[in-house]
């Protein structure tokens, strides 16, 4: 920032509130970002991750359900 400020002859005094902004900026841009992917992975999770847990978990005792006496 203060090779910039000497190069197009702005004020100096003025670039580390400037870049303050933009860090600050940044922080919120990333923050929204954190925020916005954790609503994007719960559809996927939901629709492909969960089921497959539920088969793997739950598949063994229904079968051993279905074989065992209670059902014939």
């Amino acid at each position: 920032m203060l090779i910039q400020a000497e190069r197009f002859g702005t004020s100096i005094r003025c670039t580390p509130r400037h870049s303050e902004s933009l860090r600050i900026n940044r922080q919120m841009a990333a923050e929204e970002a954190a925020g916005k992917a954790s609503v994007k992975m719960s559809f996927p999770l939901v629709l492909c991750i969960f089921p497959a847990t539920f088969i793997v978990l739950a598949g063994p005792t229904i079968i051993q359900l279905v074989q065992s006496s209670l059902f014939n």
